[in-house]
């Protein structure tokens, strides 16, 4: 998977609007992992199926990238709910599925990822 800025018109795309922060991938790695023996592709497996951060939290590994993309899309914007409310909300769901000392800096976040 590539990731690209800005228009993108190939048909397996995915575009992200989110609340986030891209993270490094070694803290959903196991201990010593080698990104040959198939560690990486279960990484990318796990993002697929929702089991990195919280629902509705969504994260994207590229598979040319030492990082996850994690983050809250503006979609899950409540009607009631201001832009301080959603981006505290967001930071939450991604800081509890990380370390506790983990350096995450957040920021909107809008790119492509493609295949």
């Amino acid at each position: 998977m590539k990731i690209r800025n800005g228009f993108v018109s190939n048909s397996s795309s995915s575009s992200f609007c989110v609340w986030g922060a891209w993270v490094d991938a070694d803290y959903f790695m196991p201990p010593n992992d080698n990104r040959d023996s198939g560690d990486w592709y279960d990484l990318y497996e796990r993002a697929v199926r929702g089991e990195l951060v919280p629902s509705p939290a969504i994260a994207a590994v590229p598979e040319d990238s030492e990082r996850v993309l994690l983050g809250l899309d503006y979609s899950q914007l409540g009607d009631e709910e201001t832009g301080a409310q959603f981006k505290k909300r967001a930071e939450g769901l991604i800081l509890s599925a990380l370390p506790p000392k983990a350096k995450v800096q957040f920021r909107f976040i809008n790119e492509e990822v493609y295949s």
